[in-house]
């Protein structure tokens, strides 16, 4: 794909490439390296790691445990009969499905943040997805702990996904995407004044 500019008399020069390149579109290369590395880790951890035997790292505070979760985030519903991993596995995909169109819709430049929000909130989604379907659960892993109080096992996907929610609902709360409580504490401090 060549890159070119184009310009008319009186108007500055405007790049012109892919049409989803000026889109939220073109943070899903950031998506794919989510899944790229969450799935070469799971392949690692696999790989070294017996089952339910903790690797410590940072002795005080992190361990590499290999879980495995049948449930959702924090294990929840993973004593179910089975029936939660396609219901999981089919909300992980229409979700995914709703991000890309949202990419579709924002300025890859004017809308950054939200769209890498959606790029890693996607990227985790189908890390977990491509576990559920490849092998019926969900490979855990980092387990972060404070002396003998441990906190949920998670991988790099679960990560992505609460960078992704944490940076979404920053930018909604500080009024960038829709209309925030800063932008609505705003508007009712104008209309006091």
């Amino acid at each position: 794909m060549t890159l070119s500019v184009t310009g008319t008399a009186g108007k500055a020069p405007r790049a012109q490439g892919p049409m989803w390149a000026a889109t939220g579109l073109a943070w899903l290369p950031l998506a794919a390296l989510v899944l790229a590395s969450d799935q070469w880790a799971k392949w690692q951890v696999l790989s070294h790691l017996t089952p339910y035997r903790s690797l410590p790292v940072l002795p005080p505070v992190l361990n590499f445990t290999l879980l495995y979760n049948t449930g959702a985030a924090f294990s929840l519903l993973d004593t179910g009969p089975g029936w939660q991993r396609v219901l999981f596995t089919v909300v992980a995909l229409a979700v995914s499905a709703w991000i890309v169109a949202m990419l579709g819709t924002l300025k890859a430049r004017g809308q950054a943040l939200l769209a890498a929000s959606g790029a890693l909130i996607l990227g985790g989604a189908l890390g977990n997805v491509a576990d559920r379907v490849r092998l019926g659960h969900v490979v855990d892993f980092i387990d972060a702990h404070w002396q003998t109080y441990h906190f949920w096992a998670f991988n790099v996907a679960d990560a992505a996904i609460t960078v992704g929610v944490v940076i979404y609902l920053a930018l909604h709360l500080a009024g960038r995407y829709g209309r925030g409580l800063v932008a609505q504490g705003r508007e009712a401090r104008e209309k006091e004044a």
